[in-house]
């Protein structure tokens, strides 16, 4: 049966390939199917499901996966290459939303107070060039974290 014919009848063999029992934690896959509403008593986000009757392997990860380049004892240059990665973690993802809480209070402090201007990053590449005549009055302070 070739894909895209979206038959509901046809039986479960796909996950009994060679690409099914290897496949790999990030692998790429295009999935064939029918969009329907849901039955009763079933919820999801807008209230419909996605029927599969076909899929295929775009590109396969390797072996292992994440798992086996981010553990615990990897060099912090491969995390650092992989850090795209790390962020779906646990303990890194509590970092960053801690760290995004901090930066909102401070820099909700300092412009409360006053004492701080949050320029746009355009205007810092074009700070040289002075297209309209606008002269800063007050000094500008960078918080960089």
């Amino acid at each position: 049966m070739a894909p895209g014919s979206f038959n509901d009848q046809r039986p479960v063999r796909q996950c009994q390939t060679l690409e099914a029992l290897m496949l790999a934690t990030e692998s790429a896959i295009c999935v064939y199917g029918i969009i329907k509403e849901l039955p009763e008593g079933k919820t999801a986000y807008d209230g419909h499901e996605l029927s599969v009757s076909y899929w295929e392997l775009i590109c396969g990860d390797p072996a292992g996966g994440a798992e086996a380049l981010l553990n615990e004892e990897a060099h912090v240059d491969v995390q650092l290459d992989n850090r795209h990665m790390m962020i779906r973690g646990e303990n890194t993802s509590k970092i960053l939303k801690l760290r995004s809480v901090v930066m909102l209070s401070v820099s909700r402090a300092l412009f409360q107070g006053r004492l701080f201007w949050q320029r746009s990053i355009f205007f810092s590449i074009c700070d040289r060039v002075d297209h309209f005549n606008f002269r800063m009055t007050k000094t500008i302070f960078f918080l960089l974290f």
